[in-house]
């Protein structure tokens, strides 16, 4: 089989809804060649004929091979679609024609998850199943900004600023051990949000995310310029988001 190249002509991010209503319309499509593979995050092996295929889509869309969730293809020889999934799909299999029953079996799915939104300054904890808040914590904690001056007396803001940041991690660390509390062992994700640098931080102050190893989601949760009770409510609409990748094929050029 001749090898592919791909162009992204479109993409579409679609809430679990939309998400379930194109699925019902791709199964009504089933073009010549059609074929499907779901691969899970970091999986490498696959059958001989879809080498060329992935290297192809990987090649167009680096943004699927570097999915947290993996990524689902519908193949066909004029066509293909790349799927980004909410959650990360549990499997890989490669199936006959357009087949999104697994992708269907996982966007009707009641996940239960929590969310840490951890900001300085102010963070939010929120426990999920679906799309139902089932507990929250917000609050605020004072850190101040970076000190301009120079010296003794930066050093010393320096510290007190630490020690703030500290702090709060802290408190942001009660939180989400009280509120998960009551589903800690029926959790199957914990999901971060806020800044790279103070996720980091969080992170080593609280050993209760380690806890999580494996079922963390670092990428899923978009940014919020303040971590609220309003940002928690209107939070499953994105985590839920399923992402679409149009992919166009042609045949290699022929030098």
């Amino acid at each position: 089989m001749l090898a592919h190249h791909f162009v992204v002509a479109d993409d579409h991010r679609l809430n679990r809804p939309a998400a379930l209503r194109w699925l019902e319309e791709l199964a009504d499509e089933q073009p010549s060649g059609a074929a499907t593979a779901y691969l899970p995050p970091g999986s490498a092996s696959s059958p001989d004929v879809w080498r060329p295929r992935l290297a192809a889509v990987a090649e167009a869309a680096p943004s699927v091979t570097r999915s947290e969730t993996g990524a689902v293809l519908f193949w066909s020889a004029e066509r293909a679609y790349a799927v980004l999934p909410p959650f990360p799909l549990p499997s890989s299999s490669f199936l006959d024609g357009w087949d999104a029953a697994p992708l269907r079996t996982l966007l009707t799915r009641q996940y239960r998850y929590a969310v840490a939104y951890v900001r300085l300054g102010r963070y939010a904890i929120g426990v999920y199943e679906g799309e139902r808040l089932l507990a929250s914590k917000t609050d605020t904690r004072l850190v101040h900004a970076r000190h301009a001056a120079g010296g003794w007396s930066q050093q010393r803001f320096a510290r007190r600023r630490e020690q703030q940041a500290r702090e709060l991690y802290d408190a942001a660390c009660a939180a989400l051990a009280e509120r998960i509390a009551p589903y800690k062992e029926s959790l199957d994700y914990l999901l971060l949000g806020g800044e790279r640098h103070t996720l980091l931080a969080f992170r080593k102050r609280c050993p209760l995310v380690e806890e999580f190893a494996g079922r963390i989601l670092d990428h899923r949760l978009p940014p919020v310029r303040e971590p609220n009770q309003a940002a928690l409510t209107q939070l499953p609409r994105d985590v839920w988001t399923s992402t679409v990748l149009v992919l166009d094929t042609c045949p290699p050029e022929q030098g």
